[in-house]
């Protein structure tokens, strides 16, 4: 499969960025980085800007999340309300309005890659951000590998459901790292005005973004559309 850092940046589809997470059944790895990036956004202030979605490639369609993730979810974010969620199946109308998909497995990829180019070009598994900045941080609090899939916890030991629950909140802080920086970059203040009928707008200053993330397509994709 083709290296994602060798893609060409999609253009922006609108003004918002759409995020999708897909798992399997959408009750408990999809579900739980749904709303925690939900909330992520809310706090800052991003929840207008950016539209956040998940959904099963076998979902348990009409169910709430999973008990055991929901009380993770809880204990993990302090709300003390478990997120109202309904499981729903992928459809290829989800998948084509999404600008940034993030997937689990390997397998959920490659089931994805039927729907096509443009579906593809917007893919990434959800551990592939995390692990980029890993390479570039090795000394930070990002600077950690984590497996490169989430495994589905459906049924297994609580101490399953709880390794789960850490590595996606743990992608979910890159994520949001990612957004705040591009965003203060891509948002800040234009240069003055030269004259009056010339005007100029500085690329945004990614300075900020370790280098070797910076070309990356999902970094691209997040400032196409913010």
């Amino acid at each position: 499969m083709q290296s994602h850092l060798d893609r060409k940046a999609p253009a922006p589809a609108n003004s918002n960025l759409n995020i999708l997470f897909i798992c399997t059944g959408n009750i408990c790895r999809s579900a739980y980085a749904h709303h925690a990036l939900d909330l992520e956004l809310e706090q800052m202030g991003h929840q207008r800007s950016i539209t956040v979605a998940s959904a099963g490639t076998h979902a348990v369609v009409g169910s709430p999340m999973d008990p055991t993730m929901e009380t993770l979810f809880t204990h993990t974010y302090g709300n003390g309300l478990p997120p109202e969620h309904i499981a729903r199946q992928v459809t290829e109308t989800a998948l084509r309005s999404a600008d940034l998909i993030f997937c689990m497995t390997n397998a959920h990829m490659e089931q994805l890659s039927t729907f096509g180019r443009r579906v593809y070009d917007h893919t990434f598994l959800l551990p592939e951000i995390q692990n980029t900045l890993a390479a570039s941080e090795p000394n930070t609090v990002l600077g950690r590998q984590l497996p490169p899939e989430i495994p589905d916890p459906f049924r297994h030991d609580t101490h399953i459901y709880k390794t789960v629950a850490r590595q996606i909140t743990s992608h979910i802080g890159s994520l949001r790292y990612l957004i705040t920086r591009i965003s203060q970059e891509t948002h800040r203040q234009s240069p003055p005005v030269h004259s009056q009928t010339e005007s100029y707008q500085e690329a945004p200053n990614l300075d900020s973004i370790p280098t070797i993330i910076q070309s990356h397509q999902i970094v691209q994709i997040i400032q196409n559309n913010l």
